[in-house]
């Protein structure tokens, strides 16, 4: 066998450069119901895509989001610390709690640190009926209230794919 220095190489792969452009995911749907991607249960009401981050309220114990919207958290929006730890909920998607439906508390009690709420720092803290953790709640008195669901945890369905679940064009 050769040896690395200059002669033959058995078993070395040559490594071809990536040449194809970044891929771009599509926006999120305009009106989506989110949905567990481990047991695909439904987890939000029809709700339609909020694009203008003006509109998002980031008043302490407000809703961050308006009633019957979701926000496709943009990179670098709303970062902060607690006790020195990052938290950016970059990708995600900021829901109001009462937007959940059929979303539990996670069991562990160390997810659900904060004064007046949970803090968001301490991992997932909301769960599907399944036990499949599927976002984060943030709702202490520091920040605007929200629940961001990670895209990596759900999915976002047609309303029109669930029954019963056809947004109200009129309500919206």
């Amino acid at each position: 066998m050769g040896s690395f220095g200059g002669g033959e190489q058995r078993g070395v792969k040559r490594v071809r450069r990536h040449r194809e452009q970044w891929y771009v995911p599509p926006p999120p749907p305009e009106v989506a119901v989110f949905a567990c991607r481990l047991c695909g249960a439904v987890l939000t009401a029809p709700l339609r895509r909020l694009d203008d981050a003006a509109a998002l309220c980031e008043k302490e114990l407000a809703p961050l989001v308006p009633e019957g919207r979701y926000w496709p958290v943009a990179a670098d929006h709303l970062p902060s610390s607690f006790d020195g730890r990052p938290v950016d909920f970059a990708g995600c998607f900021a829901v109001r709690t009462d937007s959940l439906v059929g979303v539990g508390n996670h069991p562990e009690r160390g997810r659900w640190v904060g004064c007046c709420g949970p803090s968001g720092a301490h991992g997932p803290n909301r769960v599907c009926a399944c036990g499949h953790a599927v976002g984060t709640e943030r709702s202490d008195c520091m920040w605007p209230v929200a629940v961001y669901l990670d895209p990596q945890a759900v999915r976002t369905v047609e309303p029109d794919a669930v029954p019963g679940a056809a947004p109200d064009p009129a309500g919206m």
